[in-house]
């Protein structure tokens, strides 16, 4: 569980009897629960219903226990299936909008592929889309040796970034939501796959660095480790934006889904992965992945390849895809170079939600999705270095730790937008932390606390 950001799966019966944690694991105590329902059902046990016994009429077909499944519910505790407890689907800032995905071809020319990714996205915006998702590495090769040089410094901008200048540049101009895809990132000595998110005001809302590297051997037919020159990212990313809350994941991240479980219970309404599957996957689990992701958790999931182009070193597949809340395809395309325009209407995902109620029938009781990705309302902020909170919230345990390392964001709205670093623990639905403004020397002084500093942990950008 070293990590606290991404999700893992807890079966009770293993919590009995194993800590199911490396020895130097730094596991919070309280997130290995016990469960002494779960014995019942175990072979032998002298209280498991016996589901064969002769029965003739409905009352007793499933043994004396039977009720309603509504009255059953309560008993399977769905609510403590996920740690910290799923949020309500927040309302969304509109029910209907347009999406465009812009699968495009990519070349060797990294300003022709500027150019050519701006000239789609506002071919979309006159179309009437109000959010754009751009394919993964649309500016670059996708190759190992490609990647360091095509590769920008995004947090510098300007000249230093112009890919994500110009996405800037372009949502704003057309007040729409950009999800740019992704870009090689350097930053100090890593290189990263990376995916901005840019709101209609121009200002990057979040960025997502691909956090499962897509390193694989499929002997005679491709061999491919991102590994060699990437770093993977650290963080889950899930961005409130003027068109839905949306969790992001870069290609690979799709494979996983644990990662879209924890967004879906975090509250995204959308799911976006930019990504390039190859021509041996992308046949057999490109479309699977995302009906599979999309009808898992109740919510759209929208992708976005390159065009495919069977020149290149890397040939993707194509068939970028949007997926309604039930696993249907509500649009897709071929390989070649497309904008598709759809329309996400979120009142559908209450209505699926509704026809299978899925998040009312887990058994919280058997089992648990745990993870760390949950919402701190930030008041004030004026120093480097955090204490942490754990002797005074009854949510945390000494395991929970928080630092702060320095990243500015908007003067007028935000005058200490920063980026905070958690380790894990069993976190509440919300936590609000309150500062005061006085510094002292390295660290800031907490009210009520005087805690040990903690410099490491899992990264999590708040906007």
């Amino acid at each position: 569980m070293r990590g606290g950001g991404l999700a893992l799966f807890l079966p009770s019966a293993a919590l009995q009897a194993t800590t199911l944690f490396h020895p130097s694991s730094s596991a919070p105590p309280l997130l290995l629960r016990r469960f002494s329902s779960f014995a019942s059902i175990l072979p032998g046990n002298p209280s498991r219903v016996s589901w064969r016994r002769p029965s003739t009429t409905a009352s007793s077909r499933f043994g004396p226990s039977a009720r309603p499944i509504s009255a059953m519910a309560p008993s399977y505790k769905p609510e403590d299936a996920r740690v910290p407890p799923a949020l309500e689907l927040p309302p969304p800032p509109l029910s209907k909008f347009k999406i465009a995905l812009c699968q495009l071809s990519v070349t060797a020319d990294k300003e022709r592929n500027i150019a050519h990714a701006r000239k789609a996205i506002e071919e979309a915006a006159d179309k009437g889309a109000q959010l754009v998702l751009l394919p993964e590495i649309w500016n670059s090769p996708y190759s190992n040796d490609s990647f360091p040089i095509y590769a920008e410094d995004i947090e510098a901008g300007g000249d230093a970034s112009p890919s994500s200048s110009m996405l800037s540049e372009v949502a704003r101009s057309r007040q729409i939501t950009i999800i740019g895809g992704s870009i090689p990132e350097r930053s100090g000595n890593h290189l990263y796959n990376t995916c901005c998110v840019f709101g209609t005001d121009g200002k990057l809302k979040g960025k997502h660095r691909k956090i499962h590297l897509f390193d694989i051997d499929i002997p005679g037919k491709i061999t491919f480790m991102e590994s060699k020159t990437l770093t993977a990212g650290e963080s889950p990313t899930i961005i409130d934006t003027d068109v839905g809350r949306i969790g992001i994941g870069i290609c690979y991240d799709i494979r996983f889904q644990e990662l879209a479980m924890l967004y879906a219970a975090r509250g995204a309404h959308l799911l976006c992965y930019p990504g390039a599957f190859n021509m041996t996957t992308g046949p057999l689990h490109w479309e699977l992945l995302q009906r599979a992701r999309a009808a898992d958790n109740q919510l759209y999931v929208a992708t976005c390849s390159p065009a495919r182009d069977t020149g290149s070193g890397y040939v993707a597949w194509g068939h970028s895809t949007l997926v309604g809340p039930f696993g249907e395809v509500l649009a897709t395309t071929e390989h070649e170079e497309a904008i598709i325009i759809a329309e996400i209407d979120y009142s559908v995902i209450e209505i699926r939600r509704s026809n299978l109620p899925l998040r009312k029938q887990r058994r919280g009781d058997l089992y648990q999705l745990c993870g760390s990705l949950f919402e701190i309302q930030e008041t004030l902020v004026a120093s480097s270095t955090l204490f942490p909170l754990y002797n005074r919230s009854p949510f945390l345990n000494p395991m929970f730790s928080v630092r702060l390392t320095s990243q500015q964001g908007d003067s007028k709205r935000h005058p200490e937008k920063r980026l905070y670093s958690f380790s894990e623990g069993a976190m509440p639905r919300e936590l609000q932390m309150h500062f005061d403004r006085k510094a002292t020397g390295d660290g800031i002084k907490l009210k009520n606390s005087g805690l040990h500093e903690y410099t490491g942990g899992r990264k999590i950008l708040l906007t």
